[in-house]
């Protein structure tokens, strides 16, 4: 396998093109589309963009799993350009009788002048011997060419008849998976009616079950806020009464605390007036005692004197 081989497409190849069972890779499947008997296996790698190790391993397990085959020239070892510029033969086109060995013989070339007759006949020996070589070598290979068309004539007849036989068996087997798959879609769409009818009904008890809640719920709602204003209005006019009453009650404790208050400071006043009084009074008496002691010392030292 080289950069200029050539592959194309088994029966089985086609098969799995059109069926697509997914038995291959996703690089293995482009791959596969990509051979098309034309294409070398330099153009499939730049049209591929996989590593040329890669695509040759790809290519071989396609040609072990009987996918594709390698289109070979039959004339390999002679089917080059020849010296007169035509290019050998297409490995796809070119039968055993159109091989060309002819050319593969060099043009006889003039005798020249001065040149023994002996040295020609010499040279005509030898130019005889590989004439008759070449042909030996040309007779040998198209027999062998002719064997191997033979060996392919059979092998493609071989695998024309497995690839109808695969097709045969594909098709029988696309009948039987379109009525399988048919029965089973029909019992399918009846399982999804019978389901969307289910969950219709569902659906139908869920939004009375919800519209029943709702009306409940509103209800309850209604009821508890009538609840709430009642038990709000008991409790304002409750804190209200409770309220007058401890005004009443602090107006009354208060009037007791003013009065008490009242009392005692009349009583605080009447008694520091009281003390300051009889501490002027003490102080008064204290200070006629002095003049009067004043007085009777001065006296009686006038007395004396």
């Amino acid at each position: 396998m080289d950069k200029t081989t050539v592959f194309s497409k088994s029966g089985k190849g086609l098969l799995e093109i059109k069926s697509k069972s997914n038995r291959l890779s996703k690089d293995e499947f482009r791959v596969l589309n990509l051979v098309d008997g034309k294409a070398t296996l330099q153009d499939m790698a730049e049209k591929s963009r996989i590593a040329p190790v890669e695509l040759r391993k790809i290519l071989a397990l396609l040609s072990d799993g009987g996918f594709i085959k390698e289109l070979t020239n039959p004339a390999a070892g002679v089917g080059v350009a020849n010296e007169a510029g035509r290019p050998a033969a297409s490995p796809r086109t070119s039968g055993v009788d159109d091989l060309d060995f002819t050319q593969l013989l060099g043009p006889a070339e003039p005798a020249k002048p001065g040149v023994p007759q002996a040295t020609i006949a010499e040279r005509g020996q030898r130019a005889d011997s590989e004439r008759k070589a070449s042909e030996g070598d040309a007779t040998k290979a198209r027999e062998d060419a002719a064997r191997r068309a033979r060996d392919e004539g059979e092998r493609r007849a071989r695998e024309e008849e497995a690839a109808r036989r695969a097709q045969d068996e594909a098709a029988r087997r696309i009948r039987a998976e379109a009525e399988r798959k048919a029965v089973e879609e029909q019992a399918e769409r009846q399982k999804l009616e019978k389901e969307i009818r289910a969950r219709m009904e569902a659906e139908k008890r869920a939004k009375e079950e919800v519209e029943r809640r709702a009306r409940e719920k509103l209800e309850a709602e209604k009821r508890a806020k009538e609840e709430a204003e009642r038990e709000a209005r008991e409790e304002v006019e409750s804190r209200a009464k409770e309220e007058a009453e401890r005004r009443a009650r602090e107006k009354l404790e208060a009037e007791k605390r003013a009065k008490e208050e009242a009392e005692r400071k009349a009583r605080e006043e009447a008694e520091r007036r009281a003390k300051e009084e009889a501490e002027r009074r003490a102080r008064e008496k204290l200070e006629a005692d002095a003049r009067a002691k004043e007085e009777a010392e001065r006296k009686a030292r006038e007395e004396a004197e």
